[in-house]
């Protein structure tokens, strides 16, 4: 009709395509990008990505309120329930040292800090050859360090009593931090989505597409978990491998041997971390289950390894950076001291809120334009070309 699909009266499961879907609407690819509607697969752009990722975040301002709101209830249920668990106050603070001298006073009055020195006799009856000044700092030093390991094994056995008490609610509040977050990001997902789709969204799309996506991001969940287990066990048997060889060989060959594993251990999560880029995301915004998403991220990333990289790359500096900024903030603030301290801290929280759910949009609704571009340009898989 028109030049354009009819969605099917059972496809309501997928969230509508991004904007720039240019084999659906080519129409709509010539009209906002000015390009021939010949052209109907292009290139997945980084920089076209992040444009109408600015655009969608700009128009998502309800959306952000929603996923800011919905992250603030879910730390506040989960410091009810670890306050229910009648975590120590005293945990929140760092351990407190002895006096560095209170071990020397102790040798050297007896005990009884109001005593006098032993060898300090008024007068010039005290004897130089009854000087203890060394052997004393040194013993009070010694048990200084005792008393700070005395504390420490204390509190790790009253950690342990409470854990051993406390670990139903902490596995339940757990489980409720993971599941708020899934469904926040699936309904983040779902509303930015739309945002690309058709400029505008509403807070029961958020609503619906974190419900209708929860399950499947839990199975990918689950899946990623039991991933990271065995790529964790495998390294463990590398190492393994690698420590036992080193071990009758040359330094420099055992040397070679550890560092080829590192760098290509790293290489090769990093691989990995790019393909899975898209992963979650086609969940969603396709409506389809976690393997079949698992397979949409590879094809949608094969052939553009170091653009998804790069786009990735990109964001990863956007937040160090902002991080940075907030950080040299914060420090100017302790610095200037004063009520000045607490009025740049309470400004620092604010920006630092606030910047961080609008990067996040940014990046999400970029996520979601690169992908889309993607897989519009990606071979179908059912022609077995995949």
């Amino acid at each position: 009709e028109g030049g354009r699909d009819v969605a099917p009266r059972g496809a309501s499961s997928k969230v509508p395509r991004a904007s720039l879907d240019f084999a659906r609407d080519p129409e709509r690819a010539e009209r906002v990008e000015g390009l021939p509607v010949g052209l109907h697969k292009p290139t997945p752009s980084i920089r076209r990505a992040v444009r109408h990722g600015v655009q969608s975040a700009n128009r998502s301002l309800p959306g952000m309120v929603m996923f800011g709101g919905g992250s603030l209830l879910l730390w506040l249920l989960m410091a009810l329930l670890i306050g229910w668990t009648g975590m120590p106050d005293e945990w929140l603070s760092p351990p407190t040292a002895p006096p560095a001298d209170s071990g020397t006073q102790a040798l050297t009055t007896g005990g009884d800090p109001g005593a006098p020195e032993v060898g300090s006799q008024a007068g010039d009856a005290a004897q130089p050859s009854t000087d203890v000044t060394g052997p004393p700092a040194a013993d009070g030093i010694g048990l200084r360090e005792e008393a700070l390991k005395a504390q420490a094994e204390a509190r790790a056995r009253q950690m342990l009593e409470w854990l051993a008490d406390a670990w139903p609610i902490l596995g339940v509040a757990l489980l409720a931090l993971v599941a708020g977050n899934l469904w926040l990001y699936g309904g983040q997902v779902g509303y930015v989505a739309q945002v690309l789709a058709t400029h505008q969204s509403t807070l029961a799309v958020f609503s619906a597409s974190g419900t209708r996506a929860f399950g499947a991001l839990l199975g990918g969940s689950l899946i990623a978990l039991l991933l990271c287990g065995r790529i964790a066990l495998a390294l463990a048997v590398l190492v393994v491998l690698v420590g036992l060889v080193a071990a009758g060989a040359p330094d420099w060959l055992g040397a070679l041997l550890v560092w080829t594993l590192l760098v290509g251990a790293v290489v090769g999560l990093v691989w990995l971390g790019v393909r899975l880029t898209f992963w979650f995301v086609g969940i969603v915004v396709d409506g389809i289950g976690p393997l079949a998403a698992l397979r949409a991220t590879f094809r949608a990333t094969r052939g553009r390894w170091w653009k998804v990289c790069g786009l990735v790359a990109l964001f990863t500096s956007l937040f160090l950076g902002f991080s940075l900024v907030i950080g040299l903030l914060d420090g100017l603030g302790r610095i200037i001291g004063g009520p000045a301290e607490a009025v740049i801290g309470l400004a620092v929280t604010l920006l630092n809120v606030a910047a961080s759910l609008y990067l996040g949009f940014v990046m999400v609704a970029a996520y979601i334009q690169f992908y889309q571009e993607a897989q519009a340009c990606s071979p179908d898989p059912s022609g077995g070309a995949a």
